[in-house]
């Protein structure tokens, strides 16, 4: 097991101690963990469990909320969706080894649009939009800061293309972040209560990661499939730390 794991262990457990070497050892043994599955010296800090749990909570307090009074201007609040039976990912089998991309599909056509639109800018307009009359140059700065927007958007896309999201029995790896089940003591949705947006994001509270943002607008895979898989695969973890 990678050293992630290893410290959603120790770092609420009561053997912990700090090392400026290394980190958070075993007092038992004085050294970094080792073990397997499970640390057979784990002795559950139910305390400072509570602790990362407070934190995660202030900060849904601190910058989210579900009042319907602030909903109604937009902000984002934080909401836990029922458990859908319906889902296609019902069981922890059916959620293993499963890789979600990046499509772009909104991205593309947001791409394709604004180039359209400039297409027909220059189709449309009575005189050469690139004589540089009065009229023609506020054209011109127009279509300018449209083909801005559609390089900045095309750039977005290809650094995205690449993300994807992965599934295992170990957790989800996720740009670079390897977020083990067992560090998994809380998560949500964040909704944006705004018609103008189409984000979707998952808050997850970690223990050895922090607080951790997922997004997966315009990845193959909804929020309430996603909400799902982490509630499958964190149930038992949960429920063994409540």
């Amino acid at each position: 097991m990678n050293r992630d794991y290893h410290l959603s262990f120790c770092k609420v457990c009561t053997n912990r101690k700090r090392n400026l070497e290394n980190g958070i050892i075993c007092s038992l043994t004085k050294k970094i963990a080792d073990f397997q599955d499970n640390c057979p010296a784990y002795d559950f800090d139910k305390l400072e469990f509570q602790n990362y749990k407070k934190r995660f909570q202030d900060e849904i307090s601190d910058k989210y909320t579900t009042k319907d009074i602030e909903k109604l201007i937009g902000v984002t609040s934080f909401e836990k969706p029922e458990f859908s039976r319906f889902s296609k990912y019902n069981s922890i089998e059916k959620t293993q080894n499963l890789v979600f991309k990046y499509n772009g599909f909104y991205g593309t056509i947001g791409i394709i649009t604004i180039l359209l639109i400039i297409v027909g800018l220059i189709l449309t307009s009575n005189n050469d939009v690139f004589n540089l009359t009065g009229e023609n140059i506020i054209l011109l700065i127009f279509m300018l800061i449209l083909l801005s927007i559609c390089v900045f958007k095309l750039m977005e896309f290809t650094s995205k293309k690449k993300l994807k999201i992965t599934i295992n029995p170990n957790g989800i790896e996720y740009q670079n972040n390897n977020l083990s089940w067992n560090s998994i003591f809380d998560f949500g949705v964040l909704q944006i209560n705004n018609n103008n947006t189409d984000a979707s994001i998952i808050l997850i509270g970690t223990i050895t990661k922090g607080n951790v943002k997922i997004d997966l607008t315009d990845f193959n895979v909804n929020l309430e499939d996603f909400y799902n898989i982490i509630e499958l695969n964190t149930k038992n973890v949960l429920q063994h730390r409540v």
